[in-house]
């Protein structure tokens, strides 16, 4: 195929000349015998295009088909998301192109913001300087998004497994001794309120049950993701740990007293909130525009983080749950629903006056925000709501030490 023929590919046609180039930069071609077989779940991360040659496949109903390269079909990816293959057989040598998913959407959810003008968005002159590097980095694909720890992929994918067992779980968690001694311990802490202490991963795995193990595999692993070898970006990174850890506490502790919303989801929810933060930081410190300029930096990490933390929970494949309270953590009147969310809990946490100061800005009073009102409704106290948020920053601490650990 040609250049013209494979920007006319689906869906990468969406993207415009600079933006193709971009994407095309990072593309692979790979050549393969007759008699290879291609399974969609080895390629979720990628668009599979056939180039030339004469592949068969079989369809989600188990219908095999035979398709030449010329055929109107290979205008689009052979695994896509609504229609697309399970399997593909090659059926004489052929010549595929992968595209990278994930580089794709960052760079059409860039073409969306590039729209958007540096004076709509308010940034002063010297938060523009700063903005055009990262933005002309996040545009192209510069901005590297951490990946999701090994531990948390293999748990995350056994856990989707339906024949999967405890011992499974146990021995995938066994496998990171640092991981398994947090486990452990949040096991036998007080929150869970136990008596009989847990001494085996397997028993504390049975205590909390697959999803939830998950999910708190996740909360201990993205700890490392705050982590750098940055000089200028440790104390940074310390910060922004110990907020988020904090929001994730008070987001535990008050979900299990609303008695609505899972615990582990309602942890993990704060600890990720501004984890859009971590990839615009280290380019920043990359291009040496960190020292000195924290507020600056600050403004324009305020108008990026929620688009930039969206790309990385969608690339790592996380519920969408999880990708709405990052998109609208600071949406302090956001009111999309009647039941109280993971979203409402993240601006409570965040509004509560032992987190409030830490926030830039002119943020609301607590009480003023539609997420503390869907707490009084469910009791006839009218300061059911302060009862709440008193008694989970009573337990606070106590996550605040697993999370600290």
């Amino acid at each position: 195929m040609s250049s013209y023929d494979l920007k006319r590919l689906i869906p990468i046609n969406e993207l415009n000349a600079h933006q193709w180039d971009v994407l095309n930069q990072s593309s692979q071609k790979k050549k393969l015998p007759a008699g290879s077989v291609l399974y969609k779940n080895d390629y979720r991360n990628w668009f599979v295009y056939l180039l030339d040659g004469d592949v068969s496949v079989v369809n989600k109903q188990g219908s095999q088909h035979f398709l030449l390269s010329d055929n109107e079909r290979f205008k689009k990816p052979l695994f896509g998301d609504r229609i697309g293959f399970d399997e593909v057989t090659v059926t004489s040598d052929v010549e595929i192109i992968l595209y990278d998913r994930n580089a794709h959407d960052l760079l059409r959810h860039s073409g969306e913001l590039e729209s958007e003008t540096l004076e709509s968005i308010n940034v002063d002159a010297v938060e523009s300087e700063i903005f055009e590097k990262i933005f002309a980095a996040y545009a192209s694909g510069k901005i590297e998004l951490p990946s999701l720890p090994d531990i948390a992929i293999k748990v995350h994918k056994a856990v989707k497994n339906e024949h999967v067992t405890t011992d499974d779980i146990a021995h995938i968690i066994e496998a990171d001794p640092a991981i398994a001694a947090h486990i452990l311990k949040l096991a036998n802490s007080p929150l869970l309120r136990t008596i009989n202490p847990v001494l085996s991963i397997r028993d504390a795995v049975m205590r909390l049950g697959m999803s939830a193990t998950r999910d708190y595999v996740l909360v201990f692993s993205v700890q490392n993701i705050f982590k750098t070898s940055s000089a200028q970006l440790k104390k940074i990174m310390k910060t922004l740990y110990m907020h988020s850890a904090q929001v994730a506490a008070m987001c535990l502790s008050i979900s299990k007293l609303q008695h609505r919303l899972k615990p582990e989801s309602a942890l993990l929810a704060g600890l990720l909130h501004d984890i859009g933060v971590i990839p615009i930081l280290t380019y920043a410190d990359k291009i040496g525009s960190v020292s000195g300029m924290e507020k600056e930096i600050y403004g324009v990490i305020k108008k990026l983080k929620p688009l930039v933390g969206s790309m990385m929970l969608k690339q790592w494949g996380l519920d969408n749950l999880f990708v709405c309270v990052v998109e609208n953590a600071e949406n302090w009147f956001r009111n999309d629903s009647e039941a109280l969310d993971y979203g409402d809990l993240v601006v409570i946490a965040q509004l509560h006056k032992y987190i409030r100061s830490q926030i830039d800005g002119d943020a609301p009073e607590l009480e003023s925000v539609p997420a503390f009102k869907k707490m009084t409704v469910v009791s006839d106290d009218p300061d059911c709501g302060d009862k709440i948020i008193q008694i989970a920053h009573e337990e606070l601490q106590e996550v605040m030490r697993l999370l600290s650990a």
